[in-house]
């Protein structure tokens, strides 16, 4: 597994230093995180929705296909209905407790994609590493939740389309798809999450 690691983030790595060569474009892009995560305790295992932002560069392109590197933040998480008692345990209130983890998320991806008239749809795929930037909650009761890993790496892979104003500017629409190779905590395990970004972008070579 260490080995297993250490290849990703070597690969990872790799990329975010060659984009310092042939810069082919750029693009920023935001949108939502569905995810799920499974707590040992079976209390906030409901999807939720967070946030998703990126910033990648597009570099070494050839006809078909070019390569990515992405530096971005992304929320995963999960949610639970809660009731709320009194001192003599009547229900008084009804809510609904949530928990973020909040990371801040590296890739470098290989990318597909074919270009006619002003669409270019494509394919991404490639390693990612994450750092847990912090995370949140809205009850007091998860405050009591400790020792999650500060470091996490799995795969992405992502499909969208952009769509060409003229030679430099392009709006993009992309849904990906990430899965994590590491446990959150002993008691926490992600179940992946949706990424769902539009964007605008600059092609600096024609």
């Amino acid at each position: 597994m260490d080995m297993k690691r250490a290849i990703i983030f070597l690969l990872v790595i790799i990329g975010l230093q060659a984009n310092c060569q042939v810069i082919n474009d750029i693009n920023l892009s935001s949108g939502i995180s569905i995810s799920k995560t499974d707590w040992s305790d079976k209390m906030y295992n409901k999807a939720i929705i967070g946030y998703s932002t990126s910033f990648v560069v597009g570099y070494l392109e050839h006809n078909c296909w070019e390569i990515n590197s992405k530096i971005g933040f992304y929320q995963i998480g999960g949610k639970e209905k809660i009731d709320f008692a009194d001192e003599s345990g009547n229900i008084i209130d009804k809510g609904t407790a949530r928990f973020y983890f909040n990371y801040f998320n590296f890739n470098t991806t290989f990318k597909v994609k074919y270009r006619f008239d002003k669409f270019e749809p494509y394919l991404c795929f490639g390693p990612r590493i994450d750092w847990l930037a912090s995370s949140t909650y809205s009850s007091i009761y998860l405050s009591n939740h400790k020792s999650f890993k500060d470091f996490n790496y799995g795969l992405d892979i992502k499909g969208g389309t952009a769509f060409f104003a003229d030679e430099r500017f392009f709006l993009s629409g992309n849904i990906g798809y990430s899965k994590s190779f590491m446990d959150i905590a002993d008691y926490v395990k992600p179940k992946g999450n949706i990424i769902i970004e539009v964007g605008l972008g600059y092609k600096l070579k024609k």
